[in-house]
Parts: structure tokens; sequence; C-alpha cells
């Protein structure tokens, strides 16, 4: 999956994720809260890429300043 947004107002990164969620098929947008600095974060990927390849591919196009992999661990 693909980091494409961080937010501290869950509603920015509601807002976010759904403008992309239909802009960039196959892919799919979700939101996961997690903590940064003891404050809670709002973190946007998308998801659906068949490889990492075409991730990086994804991420080289630019649509998203600052975009990044995280895999899998499992």
């Amino acid at each position: 999956m693909v980091q494409i947004g961080a937010f501290r107002r869950k509603e920015g990164a509601g807002s976010f994720s759904k403008e992309f969620s239909t802009s960039h098929p196959p892919y799919k947008t979700f939101v996961q809260e997690g903590m940064w600095l003891n404050e809670p974060i709002y973190r946007v990927y998308l998801t659906g890429f068949r490889s990492e390849e075409e991730a990086r591919d994804f991420i080289a196009k630019g649509y998203f300043d600052g975009a990044f992999i995280l895999r899998d661990s499992k």
C-alpha cells in the first residue's frame, strides 16, 4: 500500500480519502488512526497494487507529494 496523506483531524482525512477513493481506479483508500507525538493522527492509504513495482510507478507519477510505500508484514 501507499500512504498518500496524514492528518491531525479525522474530518480532513475522511474528506481527502473520499476525494481520491474514485479518482484512481482500481485502487481503494482507507484511513487508519494512530498516535504520533502523543496525539491522534489519521493516515490515508491507497491499496490494490499488484506489486511493489506498480506502487513505485504510481508514486513516480507525482499525484501525491511525500507518498511512500508500506509493506505488509504478513
